[in-house]
């Protein structure tokens, strides 16, 4: 009979290929990475990584899970030095996009997942899943655009929902267009400026200093 395998150890271990996988998705694309590439990066052998997972698209959709948690932790901590104002928490949110003309594309975990995306969700057993994935991204932003309406920031014009899924089609095309072409070719900056200005309005702010950000 094995020996048991604390809890801790099994957590730590799936921790450790998870974030070593990241960067080979990121460098390497959903597609070209393969389980050798994941045992070279962990140095873990074929059989330990699969005792904790079961294929290449587990592992990538387990990432994909820590990457939502990881941005509604991230979306807590900054309404937190924002003094809880959704607004000035939306702002920063929305300038991590312009600053992202300062990342490698080349090593980018974005690109993988938009990659993954792309070229699965053709296949009925992953549309749920994407549905699904949607679904929850759209509700952080629609729980945060709600606690603005509860703090008398904000008196949409339109639902919570609709706001929620245009915010998320217009991030989601920079994202994608920032893939292929350069920041200065998109005028990324002049684009999210028209975005904030369309948010501005369809959420209806109220915050009395609308400049600080």
């Amino acid at each position: 009979m094995s020996p048991k395998v604390p809890d801790q150890h099994k957590e730590q271990r799936q921790r450790e290929i998870l974030s070593a996988s990241k960067k080979v998705f990121a460098k390497k694309g959903y597609e070209a990475t393969s389980i050798k590439d994941i045992m070279e990066a962990t140095g873990i052998s074929r059989g330990g990584i699969y005792d904790y997972f079961s294929n290449k698209e587990h592992i990538f959709l387990s990432l994909l899970e820590q990457s939502m948690e990881d941005n509604r932790k991230e979306i807590d901590t900054l309404l937190q030095k924002n003094n809880g104002s959704v607004w000035k928490t939306l702002l920063a949110i929305w300038d991590d996009y312009r600053e992202a003309k300062n990342e490698d594309k080349e090593d980018s975990f974005s690109a993988a997942i938009i990659e993954y995306g792309i070229a699965h969700w053709r296949k009925p057993e992953n549309r749920g899943y994407i549905e699904n994935r949607y679904g929850k991204a759209a509700g952080i932003f629609s729980s945060l655009i709600q606690k603005g309406i509860d703090n008398g920031e904000f008196d949409p014009v339109t639902s919570v929902d609709d706001i929620s899924r245009f915010m998320i089609s217009f991030l989601d095309g920079i994202a994608i267009s920032a893939i292929t072409l350069t920041h200065g070719f998109m005028q990324t900056g002049k684009q999210i400026d028209l975005f904030e200005n369309s948010m501005k309005s369809m959420l209806n702010v109220k915050e009395p200093d609308l400049s600080q950000r």
